[in-house]
């Protein structure tokens, strides 16, 4: 899957015992988690910022995720 939209809010969460960065991406439709494994922080990856991300699309109740996916950040 690959969409592009704003970030609106970024969170680290700890899974597994690692660091865990979730970005949620508004692509004016709905929106979309990003999740990076490993990573509690992404320069570059902040509220308000447009990116472009793709990988595999899975579902976690009503949200559409997507890990470790590869960004492009928008200028």
């Amino acid at each position: 899957m690959r969409t592009g939209g704003e970030v609106g809010s970024v969170r680290m969460v700890p899974l597994a015992g690692a660091p865990s960065l979730e970005a949620t991406i508004n692509d004016g439709r709905g929106t979309i988690t990003a999740v990076f494994f490993g990573r509690g922080r992404i320069a570059g990856i902040t509220p308000g910022r447009r990116v472009i991300v793709e990988g595999v699309a899975a579902k976690r109740g009503n949200q559409i995720l997507l890990f470790n996916p590869t960004y492009q950040l928008l200028p």
